[in-house]
């Protein structure tokens, strides 16, 4: 009787995958939902929007607040109140800039949004993925485990040589380390899946076809998507922005006229006047403001130059990816999967009725598992092409209906 080796690590192995599929299911719409409330990104796009919003309030009111001064001394009285006021447009300018800032952090708040989707959705379909070849890779090695136990029945029975029994003992091996692997790599998706939606590891579970990460494109959609991005726009916004600034700093060359009256009583006498003032800018003329404006005019110009070619080049070689893999995704059904199921079917009769070989059995059980994980890992990159479209197009069904 040949010798067999205890089945404790497959037993093991068994009771680690039903623990962790034991998760609740999360819809790509519902892993959307849950990073849109949740991303730091996301968090820094909206404080940005609010302190921009205060620096236009403060933008739109006076620039300077008043000076009041008062002196006593005995019966000596003098109060002077001062408004300085600008007459040269710098408070006009401020505005202008605090204005295009407001309108920037807007949409880069809205692109912050689709690309927090965008991430959800590609983790979603990472983890999709990866819990897919973890399953194959426990259908795997139950199958390598039925040809040990059929090897050994015919091991016994005098069918098969001892080396045939060795051979399948290596074969299990191999897929019980293919499956550690695949459970590991399963891990690592979870992990990220659960860092970017904010879910604890044990409430995400992407089990499902990767494609369902990313809404289907239609031709109407990508013949629509051809206005600016609002990356592009929020870069233009802070040209704007920073040309209204350099305004703002030639402006305040010259400084703030200084209108006002004055009381003053010295017992018996009396005064009251206008007080008016100004300083005028021999030596210092704001030469540093106005270089540091223009140097942020130029940085903002040349940023907004190389988004707005990265914006085209990502449109042109998303749809170019998208055209590839639709051609592609006619051969990646799903009825494939009931197709391979038949073929191992086969194999393993053949195997039990003597019609195959041991080398056969499992050359022909890798071709199956190795297509059937290609396909998986096929329609992950589907999905992943699709999302990417969607997001240089920047389609709004990245983001589900309800989400905030």
């Amino acid at each position: 009787m040949p010798h067999t080796r205890p089945r404790g690590a497959a037993v093991a192995l068994l009771l680690l995958c039903a623990g962790a599929a034991s998760a609740a299911p999360l819809s790509p719409d519902d892993a959307v939902r849950a990073a849109l409330q949740h991303d730091p990104t996301l968090g820094h796009a909206e404080a940005d929007l609010l302190a921009a919003k205060g620096a236009l309030r403060a933008a739109s009111g006076p620039r300077q607040n008043p000076r009041v001064e008062a002196r006593a001394a005995g019966s000596y009285l003098e109060v002077e109140a001062v408004q300085p006021l600008s007459l040269t447009g710098e408070g006009f300018a401020a505005s202008r800039s605090a204005r295009a800032e407001r309108d920037a952090a807007e949409l880069s708040l809205g692109r912050a949004r689709l690309e927090t989707a965008a991430r959800a959705r590609l983790a979603w379909a990472d983890a999709a993925v990866a819990s897919g070849r973890a399953r194959l890779s426990l259908q795997a090695l139950d199958l390598a485990t039925r040809l040990r136990e059929a090897t050994e029945a015919r091991v016994a029975a005098g069918e098969a040589p001892v080396l045939d029994l060795r051979l399948a003992h290596l074969e299990e091996a191999k897929a019980a380390a293919g499956h550690l692997d695949a459970r590991a790599q399963e891990s690592d998706a979870l992990r990220t899946l659960a860092q970017v939606t904010g879910l604890a590891t044990g409430d995400v579970d992407a089990e499902g076809d990767p494609l369902d990460a990313s809404p289907a494109v239609s031709p109407t959609e990508q013949a629509q998507a051809a206005g600016v991005r609002s990356d592009v726009a929020a870069a233009d916004r802070r040209v704007e922005a920073a040309r209204a600034a350099v305004g703002r700093e030639r402006a305040a060359v010259f400084p703030a006229v200084e209108l006002g009256a004055f009381y003053e009583r010295d017992g018996d006498f009396t005064q009251v006047g206008p007080i008016v003032g100004v300083e005028v800018p021999l030596w210092q003329q704001n030469q540093g403001g106005v270089s540091s404006a223009r140097a942020e005019l130029l940085a903002a110009e040349r940023e907004a130059e190389a988004l707005r070619a990265r914006a085209a080049a990502e449109r042109v070689t998303s749809e170019r990816s998208l055209a590839e893999m639709d051609r592609t995704s006619v051969v990646l059904g799903q009825g494939l999967a009931d197709e391979a199921a038949e073929a191992l079917a086969s194999i393993d009769a053949g195997y039990r009725t003597g019609e195959l070989d041991l080398l056969q059995t499992v050359l022909l059980r890798a071709e199956v598992v190795n297509g059937l994980d290609a396909i998986l890992n096929a329609r992950g990159a589907i999905a992943a092409a699709r999302i990417d479209y969607l997001l240089a197009s920047e389609s709004d069904a990245l983001i589900p209906g309800g989400a905030e």
